[in-house]
């Protein structure tokens, strides 16, 4: 069983590499391009954080010679743990503000400019950032 899911994981996981960081990295410029949409920049946001944990993983398991410093790895998993709260944060957003559009299209009483989600995409960072610690479940993520 062991030995099944090592072969799935020598396969499955470079496709995605393969298919997610040249995809995520065209998402987003798209999505950018389109910033009068309020979607667009949600959207631009979830591409970018993808991307950011395609490339550490990458970088972490698939590149032999990196710096192995605590510096480095303590800084690999700092952003990998902020990258991984973030998700369902901008996914949230993303729904909630769909969900005022179809519910109350005519009532919501503020645009959503895309101003306005950056600043309080900013702010969901620094929040996860300042709460952020490291702990024993990612030691795994190195080894």
């Amino acid at each position: 069983m062991v030995e099944l899911d090592y072969k799935i994981s020598t396969v499955s996981t470079p496709l995605v590499w393969a298919l997610g960081i040249p995809g995520n990295i065209l998402s987003a410029i798209v999505w950018l391009r389109r910033r009068q949409n309020s979607s667009a920049i949600y959207l631009a946001a979830l591409a970018i954080n993808d991307l950011v944990i395609l490339l550490i993983t990458l970088s972490v398991r698939c590149i032999p010679y990196y710096p192995r410093n605590d510096l480095y790895q303590s800084f690999s998993i700092y952003v990998l743990q902020s990258a991984y709260k973030r998700e369902p944060l901008i996914i949230l957003g993303f729904s909630v503000e769909r969900l005022f559009a179809i519910l109350r299209p005519l009532q919501v009483s503020f645009p959503y400019t895309s101003q306005l989600i950056i600043k309080v995409s900013c702010h969901i960072m620094s929040f996860i950032s300042a709460n952020s610690n490291i702990s024993d479940e990612t030691d795994r993520f190195i080894s």
